[in-house]
């Protein structure tokens, strides 16, 4: 009986050192105490960082480093928010690196999303075109991670952040051509959202981008004025404070582009009223200096100096260039602290070793001191130990097998839910979403070549668009022994900043021609060429069917897809033509009048 009982102990105190990671009760008061932040962030910054400072202690006690990496990341946008640039980069560089290390894509993302609003709200202050570019790579690799993990929601975010950050950069003379890249990001997003029905709470932040392009680029006030209603509606639906302000930022300069200062100087002080209440610095420097142009502009030159002086005061608080080195050394620090958490992950596999050898030490010491008599019993125990060992490894990678196919499971399953979602009997709407199904295959069918190809930023153009028109072709039904499909590319390889948007074009006019050109048409033709000379890529479309009227065609603005060719052509400053009853050569068109839509690319043109 007192042998049983030691045994017992020994089992007990040998099973405390082997148990590892929180407690479940723990996790769950971390995400209580984060979603108790999450309000704050737009109402009250300091109680949301009252918040996560709580949960970032109990992630410490518990030893959970991707709660503390979550808590740390919140941190720092806290500190974002209040103009303390300095302090938000070590929460960054240190959350960074444990994402790294635990392969967390969701994590990696949102870091890397965080970190390109950082460089942007830096270099809005003083036009560091370094910090800008490592701001728009820093919105490229957010957009990669979340693409990897189908994320449609946080896409659209971080393709609407390098929208604004293209912005930022257009605004430098010499890189104006850039804002054409920032309203196709603006487009790209609206209609994701649109076609996924995911991302509709950052409608507000869309509709404000976009007023912002009419206004500075498209010198649009009154169009401007029509988004920014749209915009400040969604915001004072929600609440949300804080973006109301950016709202009251774009209205004041609508109505000052308008001549009516007196509105213009309203809107400024709405912002700075609640910028103050919120203890935004960030904001309530962008009203200092909305008001000084105000006052300027309004000759009112004692109120323009008054506001002018306490924007620079802020703005040296936030932004000196000492600060401004410090972020950039900080960030290079980051491959320092990522090899200081391997090294802190290596010692908790040791000690996790160390446990499991110390389990093993006091159950084969107590073994030891057991008489001879049992050792018919010791030998089955340490024969079901091995056995115990062997189907404990066999358990763990089924269990890991598991959870992958699960994960992918429940990732189809979501897929088919939301199509499912999408059904309808309405023929109209059939079309649309067949359309809008297309373009997502368009977008799909380039990161899958990414995905199986070693180079990462190029695709075999000639096969993507063999693959694209053959889908659309058996899409709509056509024969492929009856039709005259003819694809000729000059160059196999193009850059994927190059071939999205030509892919999506190519969609959108091949789309239209199996639409609408062939009916009567015995045997149907399409014709597309891909040719580069020394200073221009033209792409041509051309097809053998009934034709279109010119004029229509160029007066045509209600057609989403004739303005999605219009943004992307823009983005690669292309330009495009329309020839009608030019039939698909060496198709024996027969008479038919035919199409023929030319896009004429420069070579170095901007993605």
């Amino acid at each position: 009986m007192r042998i049983v009982s030691l045994l017992a102990v020994c089992l007990l105190v040998a099973a405390a050192l082997h148990a590892e990671g929180p407690a479940p009760a723990d996790t769950a008061r971390f995400k209580a105490l984060m979603r108790k932040a999450h309000p704050f962030f737009e109402t009250d910054p300091d109680s949301a960082n009252y918040y996560l400072l709580q949960a970032r202690a109990l992630a410490v006690a518990n030893h959970n480093r991707q709660e503390y990496a979550d808590a740390g990341i919140q941190i720092g946008n806290y500190f974002r928010s209040k103009g303390d640039y300095t302090a938000v980069m070590p929460y960054f560089t240190e959350a960074r690196a444990i994402y790294d290390s635990l392969h967390d894509w969701l994590g990696q993302g949102n870091c890397a999303m965080c970190t390109a609003l950082l460089y942007k709200d830096i270099s809005a202050r003083n036009r560091n075109p370094m910090l800008i570019n490592q701001a728009i790579d820093q919105a490229i690799q957010a957009y990669g991670f979340f693409s990897g993990g189908h994320d449609t929601a946080r896409m659209c975010n971080a393709l609407n952040t390098q929208g604004i950050i293209y912005r930022d950069k257009a605004k430098t003379k010499e890189f104006a051509s850039y804002y054409d890249t920032a309203y196709a990001r603006y487009l790209l997003a609206l209609d994701l959202v649109n076609r996924s029905g995911k991302g509709k709470d950052m409608l507000g932040m869309f509709y404000n981008n976009i007023s912002q392009i009419f206004l500075e680029y498209k010198n649009d006030p009154r169009g401007t004025i029509r988004y920014l209603r749209l915009a400040q509606d969604f915001n004072r639906a929600r609440n949300n404070r804080a973006a109301l302000t950016y709202n009251d930022n774009n209205f004041s300069e609508a109505y000052l582009a308008l001549g009516k200062v007196d509105s213009a100087i309203y809107y400024a002080r709405d912002m700075l009223a609640i910028s103050t209440k919120l203890d935004l610095a960030d904001r309530r420097y962008d009203s200092y200096d909305q008001l000084y142009v105000c006052f300027d502009q309004d000759k009112r030159y004692d109120s323009a100096l008054h506001y002018y002086k306490a924007a620079m005061d802020l703005n040296d608080s936030m932004t000196s260039l000492a600060k401004t080195k410090e972020v950039v050394a900080l960030q290079e620090k980051y491959n320092g602290v990522k090899k200081e958490m391997d090294i802190k992950t290596l010692n908790a596999e040791n000690s996790a070793k160390n446990k499991e050898i110390a389990f093993l030490v006091v159950v084969l010491t107590f073994l030891v001191v057991l008489v001879a008599g049992f050792s018919y019993l010791i030998a089955r125990l340490r024969a079901q130990k091995r056995q115990i060992a062997d189907q404990s490894v066999r358990l763990e990678v089924m269990l890991r097998e598991l959870h992958h196919r699960v994960k992918n499971n429940l990732q189809i399953v979501s897929s088919l839910l939301g199509l499912q979602r999408y059904k309808s009997e309405d023929a109209a709407a059939i079309s649309v979403l067949q359309e809008s199904q297309d373009r997502v295959q368009a977008m799909s069918l380039i990161h899958q070549r990414l995905y199986k190809n070693d180079a990462l930023s190029s695709v075999n153009i000639r096969e993507y668009l063999v693959d694209l028109c053959e889908s659309l072709l058996s899409s709509y039904g056509y024969d492929r022994d009856r039709f005259d499909l003819d694809i000729s590319v000059c160059t196999d390889v193009l850059d994927i900043d190059q071939a999205l948007p030509i892919g999506l074009i190519v969609n959108e006019l091949v789309t239209n021609a199996f639409k609408y050109a062939y009916p009567g048409v015995g045997r149907p033709a399409l014709c597309i060429s891909l040719e580069q000379d020394h200073r221009n890529m033209t792409l041509v479309v051309r097809d053998n069917g009934v034709g279109i009227d010119e004029e229509r065609w160029r007066q045509g603005k209600d057609s989403f897809g004739k303005q999605l060719i219009g943004a992307l052509c823009k983005q690669l400053r292309a330009t495009q033509q329309m020839a009608a009853g030019v039939g698909a050569a060496g198709t024996g068109a027969g008479g038919m009048a035919g199409t023929e839509i030319t896009i004429t690319i420069p070579k170095e043109a901007a993605a």
